[in-house]
């Protein structure tokens, strides 16, 4: 009987059923219900469950879903833009880039969000998407007051340290609550590389004092860090002769 029906009246049947799972099925039963109802079952998402397809696409890295959920209207994009970024679901986080407004919605949180979410995973492409698209703060604070350079730092994640620096946008020596700076993490996780190249900015405090009284040099030295601890030498050096 369903077959014999008018097309512009599928939806409206379905409007009386109880659950999405519900019109989902009965759409799956035949190509043309499917195509009658695919736009009802996305807004009726849309409209009672929060735009969970869409994040659904984001954490599973389903471009199509998420196309046709931007489509028709979608909300949370920020939500589903964390979700991508998190999980490395590089060409959502393409598609959701384009329709992400955080100047329009006033919702800069979840950029920063990702941005931190994709830098502590090494997601160094979603790094990449997020800093060129110009909707994110490349030296925003987490909650313990940590940027993305001391989070990338913190990883050991040149490449990524090298795409913010690259961006002249960061503050080299920021602080978190605890008084470190990227260049103490970088220290403690022994990367000489890392420590060169926040060096080479030449906006780095080697003797700056973190809340337990540690400095950078204090901890090359404590860990055994010899390379390290000639890098920081070096660098002071350089600094008193100029």
């Amino acid at each position: 009987m369903m077959l014999r029906l008018p097309n512009e009246l599928v939806p409206a049947i379905a409007a009386q059923l109880d659950s999405e799972r519900d019109i989902n099925a009965l759409a799956r039963t035949n190509r043309r219900l499917l195509s009658c109802l695919d736009q009802f079952l996305y807004h009726r998402n849309i409209q009672y469950s929060n735009s969970s397809a869409l994040k659904w696409s984001a954490t599973c890295g389903q471009e199509r879903t998420a196309k046709k959920a931007l489509d028709y209207g979608a909300s949370n994009i920020g939500e589903a833009l964390v979700l991508s970024a998190e999980n490395g679901r590089e060409r959502v986080t393409r598609i959701l880039l384009t329709f992400y407004a955080p100047d329009e919605d006033g919702d800069t949180e979840h950029g920063q969000d990702a941005l931190s979410r994709a830098v502590t995973r090494g997601f160094a492409s979603i790094v990449k998407l997020l800093l060129d698209s110009g909707k994110v703060e490349p030296d925003s604070k987490d909650s313990d007051g940590r940027t993305p350079l001391s989070q990338a730092a913190s990883k050991e994640d040149e490449l990524i340290v090298r795409m913010l620096l690259d961006t002249d946008k960061v503050e080299v020596d920021s602080r978190d609550k605890f008084g470190r700076t990227p260049l103490s993490y970088a220290v403690s996780m022994g990367s000489d590389s890392i420590v060169e190249l926040l060096l080479d900015t030449g906006e780095v405090e080697i003797e700056s004092r973190d809340n337990y009284g540690r400095t950078p040099l204090s901890q090359a030295i404590s860990r055994g860090y010899t390379s390290i601890v000639w890098l920081l030498l070096d660098y002071r050096k350089a600094k008193v002769d100029s």
